[in-house]
C-alpha cells in the first residue's frame, strides 16, 4: 500500500529537500521506492535545476522529472505573490490528483512544502485564498517538522507545533538538521524541544546529509 509523508519546515532554507533526501534514501535501502512530490516550486527556470530536480539527482530516482510538481514559477518570491504576477491561482484539486497519479506507481512518496508552515499559496483580489495548511489537509498526509539545530530553533520550532496543533494537522516527530552532536548548545535544544514541544525528535541530520535515525517513523525503523 502507498504511503506518503509531508515534509514541513520551521522557515525557509531549514533543509527540507536535505531531509527528504536523507529519508528517500533510507526507503530505497529498505527495499521501497520512494518518490518526490513538491506542489509548487518557486525562484528557478525548470524542474531540473530546482530542489526537486536536485533530489531527483542525488537519490538517484527514475521519476519522471514532469511530475515531480505542479507548479513552476521563475521568480523567487513567495508562491502567493508568483502567483499573483501570473495571475494563475493554485489549484488544490490539481495538487491531489498530481500527487495521486505520483503515489500510485510508487511504494512512498515525500511531499516537501514551500517555506515555513504558514505559508499562502494564494491570495487573489477575488477572494481566493489557498493556504499551505488546505494543501496538507486536501492530500490527507501526517507531517514531520524540520528544524535547524542552532540558536533561535527553540522559539521557531515550538512556534511552529503549536500552530500545526492548532490547525488539527498530525505530526510524526521533528527532524533536526545540520545536527552536531558535539555541541552541547545542540543538544540542549533537542532535549528542550522534546520536552516542551512534547514530542520526539525522531532523527538527526548532520552536516553533509546523514541522517541518525533515533525513533522509528514514516516505514523507517530505528537502527
Amino acid at each position: 500500500m502507498s504511503q506518503a509523508l509531508f515534509i514541513a519546515g520551521t522557515e525557509e532554507g531549514v533543509g527540507k529537500s536535505t531531509a527528504a533526501q536523507a529519508i528517500i534514501t533510507a526507503l530505497n535501502g529498505a527495499g521501497y521506492e520512494a518518490a518526490f512530490y513538491k506542489p509548487i516550486i518557486s525562484g528557478t527556470d525548470s524542474i531540473p535545476e530546482s530542489d526537486a530536480g536536485r533530489v531527483r539527482e542525488v537519490c538517484g530516482l527514475d521519476q519522471d522529472v514532469l511530475s515531480m510538481t505542479s507548479y513552476v514559477f521563475k521568480e523567487a518570491v513567495s508562491p502567493h505573490l508568483a502567483a499573483a504576477h501570473l495571475m494563475q491561482p493554485v489549484d488544490v484539486d490539481m495538487i491531489q490528483a498530481d500527487f495521486a497519479g505520483v503515489a500510485l506507481l510508487h511504494d512512498a512518496t515525500l511531499v516537501e512544502g514551500s517555506g515555513g508552515i504558514i505559508c499562502p499559496l494564494t491570495l487573489m483580489a477575488d477572494g481566493r485564498r489557498v493556504m499551505q495548511t488546505d494543501v496538507i489537509r486536501a492530500l490527507g498526509l501526517t507531517s514531520v517538522l524540520v528544524a535547524d539545530s542552532g540558536v533561535g530553533t527553540l522559539n521557531a520550532t515550538l512556534l511552529t507545533l503549536a500552530y500545526m496543533r492548532q490547525q488539527n494537522l498530525p505530526l510524526a516527530g521533528v527532524i533536526m538538521n545540520r545536527f552536531d552532536a558535539s555541541s552541547e548548545v545542540h543538544q540542549d535544544n533537542l532535549s528542550t524541544i522534546e520536552l516542551l514541544g512534547e514530542i520526539d525528535v525522531v532523527a538527526t541530520i548532520a552536516e553533509g546529509g546523514e541522517m541518525t535515525l533515533r525513533k522509528p517513523f514514516f516505514l523507517l525503523e530505528k537502527e
